[in-house]
């Protein structure tokens, strides 16, 4: 878990307090690690046990995005290992073990620009990237014209 970044304070470096979640934002994470648990085993091993819930869309992403930080269709169960060396950029988790909801999530809260997301963050390609990435072309350039 990260902590907090550092401010300088009159005594020296100091962390900033985290912001505390509001009950509703708890509610919202509590049905994200839920939603991770209910898939039962790792996307990638396909293995039971210990479990990291991933945000597919990252929170920074979504930030900026402006959406809440927590949807139940951008969680995807990871092992442990697995999340650390996919967050870290040691390894990508490939694109095919993303879930149908993931990349309906992704296309809607990042439209045409989800296409060049998946790519960057995950490992090859997958035939329902696909066709989303060709839907979402095509109403980006409708949009346009």
């Amino acid at each position: 878990m990260r902590s907090s970044p550092l401010k300088r304070g009159s005594k020296g470096l100091k962390r900033k307090p985290k912001k505390r979640r509001t009950e509703a934002e708890a509610l919202a994470h509590r049905a994200f690690v839920e939603e991770a648990r209910s898939q039962r085993v790792c996307a990638v091993t396909g293995k039971g046990g210990a479990f990291d819930p991933h945000h597919v869309v990252e929170q920074q992403t979504l930030k900026r995005e402006g959406v809440p930080l927590d949807d139940r269709r951008n969680a995807l169960r990871l092992n442990p290992d697995i999340h650390a060396n996919h967050t870290t950029k040691t390894t990508k988790v490939p694109m095919r073990c993303l879930l149908d909801c993931n990349f309906e999530y992704a296309f809607e809260v990042l439209g045409v620009r989800a296409v060049e997301y998946l790519e960057r963050n995950y490992e090859g390609t997958d035939p329902r990237f696909e066709r989303a990435a060709e839907v979402a072309e095509r109403e980006w350039e409708a949009s346009r014209a």
